[in-house]
């Protein structure tokens, strides 16, 4: 009975070892990105990442489509676009190293049918954003830009 419990209790020091050894990052990587409202409405964004139509930087028009939908950040509040992969990860399938975020205002996307948006690009602002942009910014996007942001290239200029 003796010679079990030694073996349990070494066993079980051993499983905490292991477990302790790697961090969930190294198991499950995943990185975020947070996009912080800090205007007084509520803001819609879109992301180059998922690519509906082949959408990547240098091309910043808008997709044809309207799939994938909106992420939404309610006013003076923050949203978190998640990825199940590292951040270098992220940016190793977008050619140009750059990651475009489109910002519009909810009414204008309730207002206009999606074809007027697009060809008249009705966005409040777009970002266009490196893998050191990010990291400089530790992961977070502010709209309205804020002294954080400067030195991002962004359309209009702020």
């Amino acid at each position: 009975m003796k010679n079990i419990k030694n073996t349990l209790s070494v066993m079980v020091v051993i499983v905490m070892f292991l477990t302790m050894s790697f961090s969930c990052e190294d198991v499950f990587p995943r990185i975020s990105i947070g996009i912080i409202n800090n205007s007084s409405h509520d803001i819609q964004y879109l992301t180059t990442i998922y690519e509906p139509e082949g959408l990547i930087y240098p091309d910043t028009i808008l997709p044809l489509s309207l799939s994938p939908p909106f992420s939404l950040s309610k006013s003076n509040s923050s949203s978190y676009l998640d990825f199940n992969m590292k951040g270098r990860d992220l940016f190793s399938g977008i050619p140009s190293d750059t990651l475009s975020i489109f910002i519009f205002h909810p009414d204008t996307l309730a207002l206009y049918d999606w074809e007027t948006i697009r060809t008249d690009y009705k966005i409040l602002i777009r970002y266009d954003l490196s893998y050191k942009d990010l990291e400089r910014l530790d992961w977070k996007v502010f709209y309205p830009p804020n002294d954080e942001m400067d030195g991002i290239k962004m359309f209009p200029n702020e």
